[in-house]
């Protein structure tokens, strides 16, 4: 049943340069309801876990499989990663995979869960010849797990406070038992929440290691509107750097995770995201560039971010090894493709010579109207405006910030005229 670890993209940086995946979100509901979790469908602009624009049908998912495998050849995995939990919806997530096996039998197959409702399906897991399972465990301690979880099911029972959080830690330890004999790959997320559990890292590595996990994946909190974390701060780039080295000693870390939407497809490295628009599938394609307009009358401008989540501008422009491209209309702000720019500042070697890194920046963004960053020096500034790129620093949703700032880019433009 084991398949080579270097296949799956999300499971290997290897893979991850050479096959596509595909997520098909079949699966809305949750067993579980997560304090900092708000799933959004409808919103082709937001990268992040638990967002997609539409649910599928198994059918529905079928036909879709079977698009993207023609604009894909290099497709190798399939999975099913929400926009809740896989197995809260066991009866369309493997017939989906039941669907899709009849015609291909090539394809890997995945999911993602929350672990409490894996064991009462563990044969049709083996069946369908599942080879890959992310876990998200999140705390091992009950008083922190009671804030993470307002509530759980089990079966038609619905659990709140610390039974939730009992029964939740309870149901994951035997999934990962489970599955150790099972010859599955199991990566294990987990999200770093400062001041929540922060502070428990190593032992939930430790514990999922314990337990048969083959590698983490310690994910920066997103704080998300309409959660109860919303307002708390996220780690810093440094810190879970840091965090993930010291961790590495204990288990293999995921380092190169995009937390993409759940309907995400294409290579991880380089998200060309593509969205069901009605009863059709779309994919996002880049606009012409600096003069293009998008056929409502008004300017789009291109904006260049700085994000290490897809959903905050939360990166500082020395550090960010590549840049989200965004067109935003009067209308509408659309995603067009994740850019490499080759860090700015990659130590003091580089750093010695900015003339030439900051020419091949300018070039690599010369159809570019606006660079949102977190922060950013005042050389690369100034050569930036100097070319006329608005250069904002701010800390802020993606979109927010480019809606804001477009309204400068107009105002600009009316001066000019």
């Amino acid at each position: 049943m084991n398949a080579p670890k270097n296949t799956h993209p999300c499971f290997s940086l290897e893979a991850a340069h050479t096959f596509a995946r595909l997520h098909l979100p079949v699966a809305p509901e949750c067993n579980i309801k997560c304090t900092y979790c708000h799933r959004k469908f409808n919103c082709v602009n937001e990268s992040r876990p638990g967002v997609t624009s539409a649910v599928l049908t198994p059918r529905e998912a079928l036909e879709r499989f079977q698009e993207m495998k023609t604009r894909f050849p290099n497709l190798r995995i399939v999975g099913v990663a929400g926009p809740g939990d896989a197995l809260a919806n066991p009866e369309a997530t493997f017939e989906t995979f039941r669907r899709i096996r009849e015609i291909d039998r090539e394809v890997d197959f995945c999911f993602s869960t929350n672990g409490v409702a894996l064991v009462p399906h563990i044969g049709e897991i083996k069946a369908l010849g599942v080879k890959f399972i992310t876990i998200t465990v999140n705390s091992r301690r009950l008083d922190v797990a009671r804030t993470l979880y307002a509530w759980a099911k089990d079966g038609d029972r619905v659990l709140e406070g610390v039974h939730a959080a009992k029964f939740v830690m309870e149901r994951q330890e035997e999934a990962l038992e489970t599955l150790s004999a099972l010859g599955v790959h199991v990566k294990v997320n987990t999200i770093y929440i400062p001041g929540v559990n922060d502070h428990e890292i190593e032992d939930i590595v430790r514990f999922v290691k314990r337990k048969g996990a083959g590698m983490v994946n310690i994910m920066p909190f997103i704080p998300t509107p309409g959660t109860y974390f919303e307002t708390f701060a996220m780690v810093s780039r440094e810190t879970l750097r840091k965090v993930r080295e010291r961790m590495a000693e204990i288990l293999p870390m995921v380092r190169h995770c995009r937390q993409c939407r759940a309907d995400a497809v294409g290579n991880v490295l380089n998200e060309r995201p593509a969205f069901v628009d009605g009863d059709r599938v779309r994919e996002l394609s880049p606009c012409a560039g600096r003069n293009a307009g998008d056929g409502d009358g008004g300017e789009a401008f291109r904006f260049a971010v700085a994000s290490g989540n897809g959903y905050l501008v939360d990166l500082h422009f020395g550090h960010a090894d590549d840049l989200l491209i965004y067109d935003a209309a009067p209308s509408a702000v659309r995603f067009v493709e994740r850019r490499e720019i080759r860090k700015y500042c990659g130590g003091k070697e580089r750093c010695e010579d900015p003339g030439e890194r900051m020419a091949n920046m300018l070039e690599m963004l010369s159809d570019c109207h606006a660079l949102l960053v977190l922060r950013i020096g005042d050389a690369p500034r100034r050569a930036f405006e100097a070319k006329g790129i608005l250069v904002v620093m701010t800390c802020n949703r993606i979109e927010d910030a480019i809606r804001e700032n477009r309204s400068l880019l107009d105002g600009r433009m009316a001066a000019n005229a």
